[in-house]
């Protein structure tokens, strides 16, 4: 029978340090997603290693949440539909400290709303009801392996081994510096101005094209520069 790994988020929960950083070094698994071979439907699985596949929004909770609830029962159980013996990987963090990173990722992609307006505007208790995911996942799965954020800040290796040992593979050798950092706390006020300027999905109302944004030309270069790497 084939082996299966669903690692379904949650964003903003080192879920850029585990793609990159330790599933792509682990032997005799095939990575599926972010970083490894694309999902797509017609996807030939592996009979002779563990097929990982990493999706961060396979939770059902958005990394910039929205005023809507998402049918986490729904998600899960057309998860089980395809993959009934998956084991699942899902790692959580401090509801205030997940919102506030949400936060920044939300004002690094063109956000201009003060944190109590974000809260306001886009946030429902339902969407961000980590105690009610972590309870489906368990209802719905029978191997299920619950990680926390801090626990990866205060011991890597440890958080790192429980995961490889969930998995049935050994650690490797992998990078341990923080991937996808996000910005200084002092950084948000000059963000949220200089998003103003220009016109994103957040802000429509924006004076200039965002394509004449110096932050696009940013991350395109960047990406550039990471594809360039992999040549």
């Amino acid at each position: 029978m084939r082996k299966y790994v669903l690692h379904v988020g949650l964003p903003k929960c080192a879920s850029t340090f585990l793609r990159k950083s330790i599933f792509p070094r682990l032997d005799d698994v095939a990575v599926f997603g972010d970083q490894g071979i694309p999902i797509k439907l017609y996807n030939t699985f592996y009979d002779d290693k563990i097929n990982l596949i990493t999706d961060e929004m396979l939770c059902g909770i958005p990394i910039v949440p929205i005023k809507s609830t998402v049918a986490k029962e729904e998600l899960f159980n057309r998860l089980y539909s395809l993959f009934p013996h998956a084991r699942i990987i899902v790692v959580f963090r401090d509801k205030k400290s997940w919102l506030w990173s949400a936060y920044k990722h939300y004002i690094q992609s063109g956000g201009i709303e003060t944190f109590t307006n974000f809260k306001n505007k886009f946030v429902c208790d339902e969407v961000i009801n980590f105690d009610k995911c972590e309870k489906l996942l368990h209802k719905t799965f029978d191997e299920v392996l619950v990680m926390k954020f801090e626990d990866l800040k205060n011991d890597d290796h440890t958080f790192v081994k429980e995961i490889c040992d969930f998995i049935g593979v050994a650690v490797p050798d992998y990078n341990s510096t923080p991937q996808n950092v996000s910005m200084r706390d002092n950084q948000i006020h000059h963000y949220m101005l200089y998003n103003r300027l220009y016109k994103t999905r957040y802000n429509v109302n924006g004076y200039l094209s965002y394509r004449y944004s110096p932050l696009f030309w940013y991350k395109r270069i960047s990406r550039l520069k990471n594809l360039l790497k992999k040549i």
